[in-house]
C-alpha cells in the first residue's frame, strides 16, 4: 500500500545505468548501496528482537551444521565451475581458488548465531519512493522446500544475496544498455571486490 514506488530491478538498474552514461557521478548512485546497506542491518536488528511472532530471535547453529553448509557451498562452488560457460565461467574459474580459501575458513568455525533471516534478499526485495527504502516478499527462497525456509540462519546469507544482486544490476546494465560500459564496469567491479574481500 505504499504509492509512487518502484522494486530494486527498476530503481537500481537505472542508478548504475545513469552512472553509466555519466548523467550520476558513481558517488550519488552509491548513497543508494549505502541506503541498502543500512536497510538490512535495521532489518537484521529488527529480526534480532524477541517477539511473539518469532520467537527465540538468536540462535547457535553446531559445528556439523556450519560443515555442512561448508560441504554444500564447495560443491555448489564445483558444479557451477564446470557448468559456466563464457567469459562468466571464465570469470568464476579465476576467483574460484579464493572463493575456496574463504570457505575453507569456516573449519576454524565451530558455532555461529542463526536467527529469523528474510531468506531471499536481492534489490528486487526492496521498494524506494521518495519517503525512502521497504523490503517486502517475507516469504523465503522458494526453491528451498517450504518447512526450510523459515529456519534460523546465518545473516551474512541476506548479506551476500543482496551484493550477488548488486553484482547481478551491473551485469544487467551491462548487457542490456547502450553506451554505459565504462561506468557501469567501474560499479560492477566495486561490487565484486566487496564481495570477495
Amino acid at each position: 500500500f505504499l504509492f509512487g514506488v518502484s522494486d530494486g530491478w527498476s530503481w537500481c538498474v537505472q542508478d548504475v545505468a545513469e552512472v553509466g552514461r555519466g548523467t550520476a557521478d558513481e558517488a550519488a548512485a552509491l548513497l543508494s548501496a549505502r541506503a541498502l546497506g543500512r536497510l538490512v542491518a535495521d532489518l537484521h536488528v529488527a529480526l534480532s528482537r524477541p517477539s511473539a511472532v518469532i520467537g527465540d530471535p538468536v540462535e547457535v547453529a553446531s559445528a556439523a551444521e556450519i560443515a555442512q553448509w561448508r560441504a554444500s557451498a564447495l560443491a555448489l562452488l564445483g558444479e557451477v565451475c564446470q557448468g559456466t560457460s563464457g567469459d562468466e565461467g571464465d570469470r568464476l574459474r579465476t576467483r574460484a581458488p579464493r572463493i575456496r580459501a574463504a570457505l575453507e575458513t569456516l573449519v576454524h568455525v565451530d558455532r555461529t548465531g542463526v536467527m529469523p533471516i528474510h531468506g531471499d534478499l536481492h534489490v528486487g526485495q526492496v521498494l524506494r519512493s521518495s519517503a525512502g527504502y521497504y523490503v517486502n516478499d517475507f516469504d523465503g527462497n522458494p526453491i528451498l522446500d517450504p518447512a526450510d525456509r523459515g529456519r534460523p540462519q546465518p545473516p551474512a546469507r541476506d548479506v551476500a544475496g543482496m551484493l550477488q544482486s548488486l553484482d547481478h544490476v551491473g551485469r544487467v546494465v551491462l548487457r542490456r544498455v547502450d553506451g554505459v560500459d565504462a561506468g557501469a564496469r567501474g560499479v560492477v567491479e566495486r561490487v565484486d571486490d566487496v564481495g570477495i574481500d
